[in-house]
Parts: structure tokens; C-alpha cells; sequence
């Protein structure tokens, strides 16, 4: 019986941690962005520092489980804020969970929002001058499950072609899509 009780308190103890991340699909190379009649304005040109060059298209926000696999995700124009997409994502994780993001997500009266609302604790990577700052333990956990979602962005990347061909913004979203659900059978085929 005592073995019972101990799992169970234990269970309840169990943390869901997962990431949240944008990354960029670019429509066409950024010296053809004139000649794209894909998605005109200029909101979708952007500068992508990961990169570090410019990119005409449009980002894909996500939200990533601690195994790497992708739970939910959002399309927004290349040139929006991080924190917008992320107020477009419908945050289906459940309660009491942890949630690590990039710099760009930190919004404090969002981070009190959901952890009073949702129970969701939201830890975004802080800059040297922030009011708020993390324990070191969160600041290690927060480093490793973002090199996590940076290899999940890196598997989706290798599976998309160099040039993604569509007619329409929906067609062109669309495949994107595919490439993630495709991403997310072939992770759940390896862990089979």
C-alpha cells in the first residue's frame, strides 16, 4: 500500500515542460521578393538574426513537448513580433505546466496572466538588464530545452525542399504543414 501512495504523490508531482520557438520558411530568396506575388507587403520582410540575413515569408511559431515533438504551431508574417504569434497560439498544454521561450516572448503581465489564470509558468530567456530574474536552475533548464527545440527546427528544415512551389498563401502554408506532420510521423516511427 505505502508503494501506491508514493506513486501516486509522485505522479502528481510530474511537471509537463515544453518550448515555445519561431523559426522562418522563406518564400523565395530575398533579391526576388519583387517579382513574389505570394504574400505582397512588407510585412512579411524580416530581418532573421539567426541567419543573419534578410528573409521574405513568413514564421512559424511552436510550441514543442519535452521529447521534441510538436504540439501545437501558428503562421504569422515574417515581419510580426514573436509575442503576437504567440498570442495567436491556443495553448492546449495542460495545467500546471512549464513553458520555456526565447528572449522575444518576455511580456511580464503575460507571464502573471497565465500563471494565475492557467497555471502555466511561463520562463523566457532574460537579458542582462531585466527586472525579473530567474533561479540558475531555471536559466539551465530554460539553455537545454531550447537546443532541444532548435534541433526539432533543424529536422523540419532538412525535410523541407530549397524552394517550396505554391499558387496560393493557403497552398504555401499548407505544405509547411505537411512538412511539420511529417516531421512528427517520422519522430513517432523512431520512437516505436
Amino acid at each position: 500500500m505505502r508503494y501506491d501512495r508514493q506513486s501516486v504523490s509522485f505522479c502528481h508531482q510530474i511537471i509537463f515542460l515544453s518550448g515555445t520557438e519561431s523559426f522562418p520558411v522563406a518564400i523565395c530568396q530575398n533579391y526576388k521578393r519583387f517579382r513574389c506575388k505570394l504574400f505582397p507587403g512588407k510585412r512579411f520582410h524580416e530581418y532573421a538574426a539567426s541567419k543573419k540575413q534578410y528573409f521574405f515569408g513568413i514564421k512559424v511559431h511552436m510550441i514543442v513537448n519535452s521529447d521534441g515533438v510538436p504540439i501545437e504551431f501558428v503562421f504569422s508574417p515574417g515581419g510580426e513580433a514573436d509575442i503576437r504569434g504567440f498570442h495567436k497560439l491556443e495553448l492546449t498544454i495542460p495545467r500546471g505546466s512549464t513553458l520555456f521561450a526565447d528572449s522575444a516572448y518576455t511580456d511580464y503581465a503575460l507571464e502573471d496572466f497565465l500563471k494565475q489564470e492557467w497555471a502555466i509558468h511561463l520562463i523566457s530567456k532574460r537579458k542582462k538588464n531585466a527586472k525579473r530574474k530567474h533561479t540558475s536552475y531555471d536559466q539551465l533548464k530554460l539553455s537545454l530545452t531550447r537546443n532541444r527545440i532548435e534541433t526539432v527546427f533543424s529536422g523540419i528544415n532538412a525535410l523541407m525542399p530549397r524552394c517550396i512551389r505554391a499558387k496560393t498563401e493557403r497552398g504555401f502554408c499548407l505544405k509547411v504543414m505537411f512538412f511539420i506532420l511529417a516531421y512528427t510521423i517520422k519522430l513517432s516511427i523512431k520512437q516505436l
